[in-house]
Order: structure tokens, then sequence, then C-alpha cells
């Protein structure tokens, strides 16, 4: 109870300094933006990254990216200067079928002797940066907490309300932490977005994802 109650201060902690690292995964936007001449963003945020590392050979695979936030007056939003990459503090996967009534599973990583739980939000995501602890994308609403586990695995099952609108927007983010004598602060996994679909074909059953 203790680690949890820790994880839901952190997200609720004001935003620090203006460095950051954070787990994320870059990916390729649509360049007819708000913010004309990016190319790259950081998938499940509004987040926009600008750096002097090649960022296409970095784009769909997760890194603890290190640098800083930064203003640009010809951008309204956030803007992420990425100096330098490293493997993940904390990790999410996802798989299922995001329609409402569906089944997803979720896998907040790596799999070590460690304390994982897992978070949601509704709409619009969120950005709080919260120093060693990663960044905190979950939207400015209602945050909610899905559960937690003690497994190596890290396995998260959620059913989706079948009375969920089309169209609505989930935010979910991991929180992991490793156990032993020595105990980080623990880190807030890279975020990850699903758009609930129309109703279509039979669900996919996600229960031998991450086996």
């Amino acid at each position: 109870m203790k680690r949890i109650a820790t994880a839901l201060f952190l997200l609720s902690a004001p935003a620090l300094a203006q460095s950051l690292q954070m787990n994320g995964r870059i990916e390729k936007i649509n360049t007819v933006t708000i913010c004309p001449g990016y190319q790259y963003g950081v998938e499940g945020t509004s987040a926009l990254v600008q750096s002097s590392l090649d960022l296409e050979a970095l784009v769909g695979e997760t890194f603890l990216l290190r640098g800083s936030e930064v203003n640009d007056v010809t951008c309204v939003g956030q803007i992420i200067e990425v100096d330098s990459v490293d493997p993940p503090t904390a990790t999410l996967e996802a798989c299922g079928t995001a329609r409402p009534g569906c089944p997803l599973r979720f896998q907040v990583g790596p799999p070590t002797i460690s304390f994982q739980a897992l978070f949601a939000s509704v709409g619009a995501p969120g950005f709080t940066n919260l120093g060693a602890s990663g960044v905190v994308t979950l939207g400015n609403g209602p945050i909610f907490f899905l559960g937690l586990s003690d497994s190596p695995l890290g396995i998260f099952d959620l059913q989706l309300p079948g009375s969920a609108p089309v169209g609505l927007p989930l935010n979910f983010q991991g929180f992991h932490q490793d156990v032993g004598p020595i105990q980080g602060p623990g880190s807030f996994s890279n975020p990850i977005q699903v758009i609930l679909q129309p109703q279509g074909p039979l669900c996919v059953d996600p229960t031998s994802c991450f086996d």
C-alpha cells in the first residue's frame, strides 16, 4: 500500500525543473500540424520532439528519452529537445481490440523482481514532469488506478464497458519499481492511448498475449 500511495502522490505533484527524462516511443507525425516543421512526436502524447539525433532511426522503439522542455514562440504545445536515449526504465505494452465490450491486456515491464501498477485517464493526454520518476502523460481529469502486480510478468486485464462511447480516447500508463535492498523512486512507463472504434468483428482474445 505504501508504494501505491507514493505513486498516487507523484501523480498529483507539481511540475519540476525544465530538464526531463521520460520513457516513450518516438513516432513520425503528419507534418500538417499547428506547429509546422516538426516531424516527430512521442507516441500517446501531444508532445513534439526535436533533436540532433537521428530520430528516424528511433521510431517505434521504447527508450528513456533524456533532454529538456523548450519553448517555441511559433508553436503552442509541448516541445521536447532530446539530447540522448537509454534503455527504458519502465515499459507498457497493450494487446486486444479497442472496441466497447472488448477485453484488453497490458504488460508493465521490464520483467524483473518488481512492483507494477497501471493507471488510466479519459480524454486528451497531459504532461507532468516528475523529475527522476519521469513524465506522467495522463490527462488533467480524473486518474483511475487499475491495479497492481508484484509478478515479474506485470499482466493487467481490462474489460472495456459495452456502453463506452465510440471515439473516446483512453490514456494508459504503467509504474514500475524494482524490489530489493536498494530501491529507486520507480518510473512511469511509455504512454499508450487507444481510441474506441465502432463495433465490428468479434473481439480479439488477448489472453495469450505476453506469454
